[in-house]
């Protein structure tokens, strides 16, 4: 969720976003330092993520190809958090854009970001008996309880684009999400400021705490700080609500500036934040010694970045990427493509981009001016063409499997102890059976995230091994400890026989009965090099 405008709403619920020109921060600094630590900062490991995410993104196939035909004619009816704001506009051009190439009929009802305004949205879906709608940018669910239930009872399900972290867990009241990574962006954010400032990092983080993402993005940035940096570097956080950016970021980033004549470096945890935060260094007389890290790719905060003013770093995201997933994402359900329920999410691995002085000129005009969905390539238009025209993006063999079986899950302090062992079928492993040992941390609230190693034994004997990602999670039902929703995704690392040099990405999604230890699994997604 791009928070470039934005409002606050009654009874303690945030919605995003309204005219910028009306946000701005209430201060309220909560300083502390992170735990001391031991070992000496990894400067290596800093420079190896900047340099990953610094290059031009290659598209990830978020699951396996499908006839997108299947859908034609169909009707997909977007509520945009608000038309006023840049971010989610762009995006709707771009989801008109590609909802076009599969002859998926879009609909935009524009709005000014009025929650009123989502109901009478909602509203008029349901009358016109669409076949999906979607809340997007920063449309709050937790606003539209009863028409909601309404769409639920009418048959019409509903998806959030960009509202939630893949660490949190989304409301049973939608059918789908499709998360932001907004937690990647934040550690990435913490990356850079300790390689920057060689491990000596005195940061004030801005946040808007009443934003749904907000929460998740703290917890990274304290996170990161504390495991790459520790007693090294010194983080404080000013509270910003939305309503008051306008008039008291500027002062409220000055005071602590005076406040702490050590501190090196601003995150804004939303880029339109920058706008007040440049005028409090200039303000400060210290430009050029304090410099700001942000994240969403807003071009204004860009072109400060290409101009010199204060910004270093900026994780930006392709907004028309951006749109192509949302509508890859809708299509899919609506094709009878298998996704994860809520709680858990389908993350679509949209394309994130460090910019720096080093490479900000690939998103600039002739100008020198920075432009929207500008230097992050254009894979993800052949990618997602080659996917709905029911061929993988890379080439290979589709994988299609379903294994039910046993898990157990054994608990010391946060950590967690994965084992798995379960039997199925599909394609082209025949009858197999999966097996698999993992680690979770059940410190990541609401859904614990785990990895581990595994192997899917087919039907010749011959095993595909894997590795499965760390962003993968497993949810609580309804807040049921025991009723666990599980989503992610697993990387092929080779095998056997004929699988010796197999390579992909698998999705999967399941669920998992901890009190009685069963396990259904449903996986997707191509292999190579078979």
């Amino acid at each position: 969720m791009n928070i470039r405008s934005a409002r606050a709403r009654s009874a303690g619920v945030t919605v995003a976003l309204a005219a910028v020109a009306a946000v701005a921060v209430a201060v309220a600094g909560v300083a502390g330092a992170a735990p001391a630590r031991k070992q000496a900062i990894d400067f290596t490991y800093l420079r190896a993520q900047i340099a990953k995410f610094s290059a031009i993104p290659k598209f990830q196939a978020p699951g396996p190809a499908f006839a997108a035909s299947k859908v034609k004619g169909k009707t997909m009816f977007s509520i945009p958090v608000s038309m006023a704001n840049p971010f989610t506009a762009n995006i709707q051009v771009a989801m008109q854009g590609a909802a076009k190439v599969i002859g998926l009929q879009y609909k935009t009802f524009s709005n000014q970001g009025q929650p009123s305004q989502w109901v009478q949205g909602m509203g008029q879906a349901i009358t016109q008996k669409v076949n999906l709608i979607d809340l997007q940018g920063g449309t709050d669910p937790r606003l539209l309880g009863p028409q909601l239930a309404a769409a639920r009872k009418a048959g019409i399900p509903v998806q959030t684009s960009h509202l939630y972290d893949v660490s949190q867990a989304a409301p049973s009241s939608i059918d789908l999400s499709i998360p932001a990574e907004y937690t990647v962006a934040a550690r990435l954010e913490v990356d850079w400021i300790i390689l920057d400032t060689k491990g000596k990092a005195d940061v004030v983080v801005v946040t808007s705490n009443e934003i749904l993402p907000t929460a998740p993005i703290v917890a990274a940035i304290k996170s990161e700080f504390s495991k790459q940096c520790g007693s090294a570097c010194k983080v404080s956080f000013l509270n910003a609500p939305v309503t008051d950016w306008a008039t008291k970021i500027t002062p409220g980033v000055q005071s602590a500036m005076v406040k702490d004549s050590k501190v090196n470096y601003i995150l804004p945890i939303y880029d339109s934040m920058s706008q007040f935060v440049v005028p409090a260094i200039t303000a400060a007389g210290k430009t050029g010694k304090v410099s700001i890290a942000t994240y969403n790719g807003t071009p204004f905060v860009m072109t400060y970045l290409a101009k010199g003013q204060a910004v270093k770093m900026e994780v930006g995201e392709n907004l028309n990427w951006l749109g192509w997933a949302y509508v890859d994402a809708a299509a899919r359900y609506l094709a009878g493509v298998p996704l994860p329920k809520p709680p858990g999410h389908f993350n679509t691995h949209t394309a994130l981009r460090v910019f720096t002085a080093k490479n900000i000129k690939e998103a600039l005009d002739s100008k020198g001016i920075a432009q929207l969905s500008t230097g992050y390539g254009d894979a993800y238009v052949t990618g997602y063409k080659k996917l709905w025209a029911g061929t993988a993006s890379t080439g290979g063999v589709a994988f299609s499997a379903t294994f039910t079986g046993q898990a157990q899950v054994k608990a010391s302090g946060s950590k967690l102890d994965i084992q798995a062992d379960a039997s199925g079928s599909g394609s082209p492993i025949g009858a197999g059976k999966l097996t698999g040992i993992g680690i979770g941390n059940s410190d990541a609230k609401p859904c614990p995230v785990f990895t581990g190693d595994g192997q899917i034994t087919a039907a010749s004997g011959d095993k595909l091994t894997f590795t499965v990602q760390p962003s993968s999670a497993g949810c609580p039902v309804d807040g049921d400890e025991n009723a666990v929703n599980i989503n992610g995704f697993a990387r092929v690392t080779g095998g056997t026989g004929k699988y010796a040099k197999a390579a992909g990405t698998l999705k999967f999604v399941g669920d998992f009965d901890r009190k009685a230890g069963s396990l259904s699994m449903q996986w997707s997604g191509t292999l190579t090099g078979i």
